[in-house]
């Protein structure tokens, strides 16, 4: 089995391998109905280029809607 991708070439050889953040949320349950709203902040610059001050972060927006079967 051959790896399609090999990380560090191609179009997004620029690119860090790792990232770490922070991460928040909350949510509510309305009878059986639950939503949820998240977001992420990369904290890790992941580019590889340093000049003019170049910085790349990542940024995610979660949302979760959710629906209990049965009782409790």
């Amino acid at each position: 089995m051959t790896c399609l991708f090999t990380w560090g070439s191609g179009e997004y050889d620029f690119l860090k391998r790792l990232d770490f953040g922070l991460t928040g949320g909350a949510g509510i349950e309305i009878n059986f109905i639950q939503i949820d709203l998240s977001y992420g902040l990369g904290l890790a610059n992941i580019s590889s280029y340093t000049n003019d001050g170049d910085k790349i972060n990542n940024r995610v927006l979660g949302i979760f809607l959710g629906y209990k079967f049965g009782g409790k």
